[in-house]
């Protein structure tokens, strides 16, 4: 899932007033799990319309801690580019010329009214909805020579061009009234009077300091700002449209390791400037002067230096003291939403989130996520905090497996990479094996088995690191091996298309498939327990299969979540990543009959858990979680599939909401840990009815004292008519 939020707590008022304040923030990502790019987003009210290349959804933000997505609609293989809203009409645009009005009076059945095609309305157009004396107009701005066009919506079925103006190579539109300012690539910003919308008039045209692409331009008043990429931005009275003087010319620099930032991104909003900087994120101005601008407020972040926090930014909006930012490029797409209207600026914190996280793996204070195109991210346990360390660039990087500082992964653009993290800062690729498309691996002694996405099961000898060697791949046709396990002389592959298949490997050299378990569902992965394997699938749970003659595979049951993508064994534990139901745990004492211990919900989609003592280290598509299982204590905890457990602001200082529902009446307790396991506070005991519950909980404990900065556990427990609850939520307190 990809819509972020990003705090930083400043008023207008308060900005006049700083130096160099720090900004705070909290850092999620919702995203539509496909690969994709956010282009745009428009909000209106607790709505918000993002547009994907894929075409546009549609959020629910009236809780930014937790935005629903609503609906989507796909664009027929258009990439999506812009969009604007009016009422219960959207219009969107594609990098490909086409123009769509959509009904989004149901979000969850966005429907097309209307489409333009190319010859209408030329390539990478913007879009402005404008209401003019009761009619609607569409105003695009389109890279063509045609490029300001005026749609009458008045039928909305029917898009009546009423007006345009021949302007070349059009990249952003700002209505203001009668005026509507145009900003054209290569070619600076243009005003036109509209006062006529059937014969429009161009007004002026100024060519700002800045000779890189202008990419995008804000209005406010009598000033307009204009976004110039790695010139900058660019400040420019507007007073009079027909002759626009540029006041300012500005290269935004917050110290010596984040100087001459390019800049996509400008909001105006009265005399406050929000400039969205790549790599710095969200820069704060002051424009009382507007010939001097002054920088009031960025992200403090940056004055710990490099690794750049941010990625690319492309468009916004501004709604109720919140600005709306979408992410650009495969790095972070969402939309980042940054609360503006706070009363004092207060640091939270932040904890980095990598949309795409596919996979994890972990070796002793270690952790590692695998990103697809991003590579492979390292992080360190300090303290009970995941601390960023190293990024290896593999691109497609799908499975990872870590054996002190070695950690195999398998990419389907490298095959088999043997990485080190011994310096965690600096990883380094040792070797690598080219053996097709690999999506996981599983390395036993020397040997590394490898999952070919397209080979069925490879093996690699691994004994020297810098020089793997290929030992057998075995290709079985139409078959598409995504996870892996071994045990001894049999292996198994989870497959896509055809099960599970299963392969004596007592050679490794000389690979022999053995059977095949046709599973009714995409197989997702497969893990070994005595003579039973789990095989997890995409819409049918987890199958418990008989495999004591793996030649004929018997199915004696399944359990868990429907959806089930990746499976973990830790001892008699089976965990499993349930998608969007997060992950859970099971007893496996009697490996026919999995008793279920515990379920703990996370932000997005689980993909896959690895484990590792107590720790267990879940790859969700918001990012790479970690749990300690044993000093929380929710090992013995029973499952809990109703109330989940949800907290706002988090990370927090100094206070965050609990909140929890309840499907029947219950008698729960909420109670707070440390990482240690120790018991801090109670927030609630007794018996609850149905419906939602919200606790504060201040940073303080039982005895009224105030906690230090660092890692704590809410957990709720009780138990209702139908059974057991349960939920844990980690929690960031920062002073």
């Amino acid at each position: 899932m990809g819509c972020a939020r990003l705090r930083l707590l400043l008023t207008s008022a308060l900005l006049l007033a700083l130096a160099l304040p720090a900004a705070a923030l909290e850092f999620d990502i919702l995203d539509s799990t496909l690969w994709t790019r956010n282009r745009d987003c428009d909000v209106q009210g607790d709505t918000l319309l993002t547009v994907l290349e894929y075409g546009l959804q549609a959020w629910d933000v009236s809780d930014t801690s937790e935005p629903v997505l609503r609906g989507d609609f796909y664009m027929d293989g258009q990439r999506g580019y812009a969009v604007d809203r009016a009422g219960d009409l959207a219009a969107v645009t594609s990098l490909d010329g086409w123009f769509y009005v959509l009904d989004i009076s149901d979000l969850a059945a966005i429907t097309q009214v209307a489409m333009l095609d190319s010859g209408e309305i030329g390539t990478s157009p913007d879009v402005a909805l404008v209401d003019r004396a009761g009619t609607l107009f569409a105003y695009t701005a389109g890279a063509r020579d045609h490029g300001l066009r005026f749609y009458d919506l008045s039928t909305p079925s029917a898009p009546l061009l009423r007006g345009t103006v021949a302007i070349s190579g059009l990249e952003s539109v700002a209505p203001a009234g009668d005026v509507v300012f145009a900003l054209a690539r290569g070619a600076g910003l243009y005003s036109a009077d509209v006062s006529n919308i059937d014969s429009p008039a161009l007004l002026g045209h100024l060519v700002p300091t800045g000779t890189a692409e202008f990419l995008n331009v804000s209005v406010s008043g009598n000033l307009a700002v204009v976004a110039a990429k790695n010139s900058g931005f660019d400040v420019i009275d507007v007073t009079d449209p027909a002759n626009m003087v540029e006041l300012a010319h500005v290269m935004p620099t917050v110290n010596g390791d984040y100087a001459n930032l390019t800049v996509n991104e400008v909001i105006l909003d009265g005399s406050t400037l929000y400039a969205i900087a790549d790599r710095a994120g969200v820069l704060v101005y002051d424009l009382t002067d507007p010939s001097n601008p002054q920088l009031v407020a960025y992200d403090s972040i940056l004055d710990a230096g490099p690794p750049d926090p941010y990625t690319k930014f492309y468009d916004g909006d501004l709604q109720d003291g919140r600005v709306y930012l979408s992410h650009f490029g495969l790095q972070k797409p969402g939309v980042v939403i940054i609360d503006v209207a706070a009363a004092e600026p207060l640091y939270l914190g932040r904890a980095e989130a990598y949309d795409y996280s596919r996979f994890a793996a972990l070796s002793g204070e270690m952790m590692y996520s695998c990103n697809g195109e991003m590579g492979i991210f390292g992080f360190e346990l300090v303290n009970g905090v995941l601390e960023r360390r190293g990024n290896l660039v593999l691109d497609e990087a799908w499975g990872a497996e870590a054996h002190d500082t070695l950690v195999y992964v398998a990419s389907t653009a490298h095959g088999l990479a043997v990485t080190s993290w011994a310096q965690p800062n600096s990883p380094v690729i040792l070797g690598e094996a080219h053996i097709g498309p690999a999506r996981s691996v599983t390395v036993r002694d020397t040997i590394a088995y490898v999952a070919g996405y397209t080979a069925g099961l490879c093996t690699v000898d691994v004994s020297d690191p810098a020089n793997p060697v290929e030992l057998d791949c075995e290709i079985v046709p139409s078959i598409a091996s995504i996870r892996l396990d071994e045990s001894g002389t049999l292996a198994a592959t989870a497959d896509l298309l055809i099960g599970v298949d299963f392969w004596d490997v007592s050679d490794p050299s000389n690979i022999t498939w053995v059977g095949n378990y046709p599973s009714v569902s995409k197989a997702q992965d497969v893990k070994f327990f005595g003579n039973i394997a789990y095989v997890a699938t995409a819409t049918d749970s987890v199958h418990i299969v008989d495999i004591l003659d793996p030649a004929n595979p018997v199915f004696l049951g399944k359990f868990g979540p429907e959806t089930a993508l990746g499976l973990e064994i830790n001892g008699s534990r089976l965990m499993v990543a349930g998608g969007y139901h997060g992950f859970f745990a099971y007893d496996l004492t009697d490996p026919a009959m999995p008793d279920p211990l515990f379920h703990v919900d996370t932000p997005g989609q689980a993909k896959a858990v690895a484990s590792e003592g107590s720790y267990v280290l879940v790859a969700d598509d918001s990012g790479l979680i970690l749990f300690n299982l044993q000093t929380t204590g929710v090992n013995d905890t029973p499952l809990a599939l109703g109330p989940g457990l949800a907290a706002w602001p988090n990370p927090f200082n100094p206070a965050t909401d609990l909140r929890f529902t309840l499907d029947s009446e219950a008698t729960v307790a909420l109670d707070v840990y440390d990482v240690a396991g120790r018991h801090l506070r109670q927030l609630a005991a007794g018996s609850l009815g149905a419906g939602d519950h919200q606790f504060r909980w201040d940073g303080q404990d039982d005895a009224g004292h105030g906690l230090p900065s660092g890692v704590y556990f809410a957990r709720l427990s009780g138990a209702d008519a139908d059974g057991a609850l349960s939920a844990t939520r980690k929690l960031v307190l920062i002073r």
